[in-house]
């Protein structure tokens, strides 16, 4: 992304649609639980998707002015596949480049398009992750 350009409105990849404007991951029309560390190095991925990152890089990018050891990030790329099924059914996304970093490797569409993501409506139910079920969806 250069400079003064407007960031886009989302990033679609597979069955997966990230919005960083609401910090929204979703996987069809359903929202992937996500830690805010993992969504935000996701963010980083897809936007210089097909290029390799390196480890210094992100870790700046996560954890401005905070020195990490490389095993926390490691655990963020960790969570992040286990919640994309990263290596499951035929999906590759993240590939780690050896001694250099990580790459996001998966097809990404990046648009403007002005189309709000459906949310989740909350009850006060404890049996749903997101708070409550609608009438759409039964958790």
């Amino acid at each position: 992304m250069t400079r003064g350009a407007t960031p886009p409105r989302q990033f679609a990849f597979g069955p997966f649609r990230l919005f960083p404007a609401q910090q929204l991951l979703l996987e069809g029309e359903s929202p992937v639980r996500l830690g805010g560390r993992a969504r935000d190095l996701l963010l980083a991925l897809v936007e210089q998707a097909g290029q390799v990152i390196t480890k210094e890089a992100l870790s700046a990018r996560l954890w401005p002015n905070i020195v990490v050891e490389e095993g926390t990030l490691r655990v963020h790329i960790a969570a992040l596949r286990k919640a994309l099924r990263d290596g499951q059914e035929g999906r590759r996304y993240i590939a780690n480049i050896a001694g250099r970093g990580y790459a996001f490797v998966g097809e990404v569409v990046a648009t403007d398009s002005p189309v709000r993501p459906r949310t989740h409506r909350r009850s006060r139910s404890r049996h749903c992750p997101w708070g409550g079920c609608s009438v759409e969806r039964k958790c």
